[in-house]
């Protein structure tokens, strides 16, 4: 068909802009910065550093950070985030300043685990943002978790818990089935 020639004409050239600004950011040594890579949904996203590495000798690693209302998402770089490592806020999370290695750090930790993530940032004001929303996060993810289960049997509303920029979600009431139970 005559669309699908176009839309493949379009789609090769878009490809082609794009792979030449991505070498030329390789070129000047900067990290290519596709918008279309920025999820709707994510509240905040940059580079930061996080604790990693061998066990014994932990090292500080440059990470891309995309934080979403439930889970925070890191990978070496904003091209792979596709492939990210995830941190779901679906229990208990413990965010909390803390001084590592003499450095002022985030940690963030899941209730009742020995696992714990070290995070940090290369200004203060950078520092001071992503602990705010990591804490807002976890805080606004912890109350949908506890009133989830309520509302589904009460059929409320979730807007109240909604971050502001978004829909309210509406909740699906049990539909009878032809036998006469419902679901």
């Amino acid at each position: 068909m005559a669309t699908e020639g176009i839309f493949a004409n379009v789609n090769s050239e878009r490809d082609r802009l794009e792979e030449r600004e991505r070498q030329k950011c390789h070129r000047a040594g900067v990290d290519y910065y596709n918008p279309d890579l920025h999820h709707r949904d994510s509240l905040i996203q940059g580079y930061g550093h996080k604790l990693g590495g061998m066990s014994l000798l932990p090292q500080w690693q440059k990470r891309f950070f995309v934080l979403y209302p439930n889970r925070l998402e890191w990978s070496d770089n904003i091209l792979s985030i596709g492939k990210a490592n995830v941190l779901a806020f679906d229990s208990s999370v413990l965010v909390e300043e803390k001084e590592n290695r003499g450095l002022n750090c985030i940690r963030v930790q899941p209730v009742g685990s020995k696992k714990e993530y070290w995070l940090r940032f290369e200004s203060a004001l950078e520092h001071e943002i992503w602990l705010d929303y990591l804490k807002q996060s976890v805080i606004k993810s912890e109350a949908l978790l506890t009133a989830g289960p309520k509302m589904m049997r009460d059929g409320s509303s979730l807007s109240s818990l909604q971050h502001p920029r978004r829909q309210p979600l509406h909740v699906a009431k049990s539909l009878p089935l032809s036998d006469g139970k419902s679901t």
